[in-house]
């Protein structure tokens, strides 16, 4: 588990109960969540922000580009029940916790998944299933192993996962754990109906505001991305909102070429 980065949790069935040990080298998370420990991850990769009245919290780990006055804005809201303001751009594990429950769940696109087994005196959850492989010795099923590294970055078990007592928490699902059970919850529904122009739309925006948050983030960000056959890119820097097109011509164009080609009507 060497240089890699993963985040695992423990939700006891009963108060007070440890599980019987933690992988070496845990960082514990602190802050309201004692039962969690980080491994790889530090700096401004781990964020822990408060609600107002002290009764609710949340912990984002990884590359989350939502900044803090955000997250303090929709913390309570999430801790209503509406979850899905907690989910911003960038690819990070997000958990929400509150006097009553915790609320674990990765990214849409499933970049960050939360994997988790039932123990010996409660539920073990961690964003890589080898970690939970490895403190259960849990063995491979050999045909779902060959499946996901075929198709691999598509869950196809549902909520299955290669290793037989470790299940997968689906993109737009999270971990709902409560007076020491847990539940699957989908918190995530797709709002069909959006035309082809919307949706191109929709993307051209997310990739812009993607690209100046990360440059806010780091400072500076260069990079050269073919977009479909255009073959235009993007350089953004700090300072600047928006990304430049080195051909010249702005995301709107971009796209529209895209919708009046003859060939892609």
């Amino acid at each position: 588990m060497q240089n890699l980065q993963w985040v695992i949790g423990w939700a006891p069935a009963e108060p007070d109960r440890k599980p019987d040990n933690v992988p070496e080298d845990g960082r514990p998370v602190g802050g309201g969540l004692s039962d969690m420990w980080l491994y790889g991850y530090g700096g401004a990769d781990v964020r822990q922000r408060r609600s107002t009245d002290d009764q609710a919290g949340v912990l984002v780990v990884g590359s989350c580009l939502v900044s803090d006055e955000e997250l303090d804005r929709a913390l309570p809201v999430a801790a209503a029940g509406r979850w899905r303001s907690l989910a911003g751009p960038g690819s990070y594990l997000t958990v929400l916790h509150t006097a009553r429950e915790t609320i674990v769940f990765g990214d849409l696109a499933g970049t960050v998944l939360v994997f988790y087994m039932a123990v010996d005196g409660g539920v073990l959850w961690s964003t890589a299933a080898s970690a939970l492989v490895d403190y259960a010795g849990k063995v491979p099923d050999l045909d779902r192993l060959a499946l996901d590294m075929a198709i691999e970055g598509i869950p196809p078990y549902g909520g299955a996962s290669p290793f037989d007592g470790v299940e997968a928490v689906p993109p737009g699902w999270a971990l709902r754990i409560a007076d020491g059970q847990c539940a699957i919850v989908q918190w995530y529904e797709p709002q069909p109906g959006a035309s082809f122009a919307q949706a191109a739309a929709g993307i051209g925006d997310a990739l812009i505001d993607g690209v100046a948050r990360r440059a806010m983030l780091h400072r500076t960000i260069s990079g050269d991305k073919p977009i479909g056959r255009s073959g235009c890119c993007w350089r953004t820097r700090c300072g600047s909102s928006s990304a430049r097109w080195f051909d010249g011509r702005r995301r709107a164009d971009v796209f529209r070429s895209h919708r009046s080609h003859p060939r892609r009507r």
